[in-house]
């Protein structure tokens, strides 16, 4: 592999750790032209995946449509905790709890797991790794295992072979 190619596949993997999934369109020649003009536009020459992704996120408000909101696990937790410290203090406020009730931390769930960015898969062992899809069909380790038993077995099925004639005696 020449070493540009090795750049533009780290480039690719780097992109696909930090959540990007490649992209092909097939648009007629002016739709492409139209889509370069409006990137060169917006100043955005060096990534054209954001003028894309802005047009696609302003025709979706353009039809009333709004994404939902994908929280990380860490702010899932932030937001729960606050919203139980917030209840807390109405309850005090309401006097259906003693004040003593705000000394207390508020008891929220442990943070979850970070979800995996969508073309991640995680195998049912959930002791291996995580893998990236795109590059795998199948969990890595399974399927070293899988190929190393065939090889065994592909190994076993070998005959022994005839000795040659020189060998024989009689």
């Amino acid at each position: 592999m020449s070493e540009a190619s090795e750049r533009v596949e780290q480039w690719r993997k780097a992109k696909r750790k930090s959540g990007y999934r490649p992209l092909t369109l097939w648009v007629p020649y002016c739709a492409k032209s139209e889509f370069d003009e409006l990137v060169y536009s917006r100043g955005q020459g060096k990534d054209p995946g954001q003028t894309f992704l802005d047009a696609v996120r302003a025709l979706a408000a353009s039809m009333g449509k709004t994404p939902e909101l994908r929280l990380e696990a860490r702010q899932q937790h932030r937001i729960e905790a606050n919203v139980a410290d917030d209840v807390i203090k109405r309850l005090v406020a309401a006097g259906a709890v003693p004040a003593t009730a705000l000394g207390a931390p508020a008891v929220a769930p442990s943070p979850i797991k970070e979800p995996l960015p969508p073309e991640w898969k995680q195998c049912g062992n959930t002791a291996h790794p995580p893998y990236d899809s795109n590059e795998h069909d199948e969990c890595p380790i399974h399927a070293n295992e899988r190929k190393e038993r065939y090889r065994a077995k592909q190994k076993a099925k070998k005959p022994a072979g005839k000795k040659p004639a020189a060998q024989e005696t009689t």
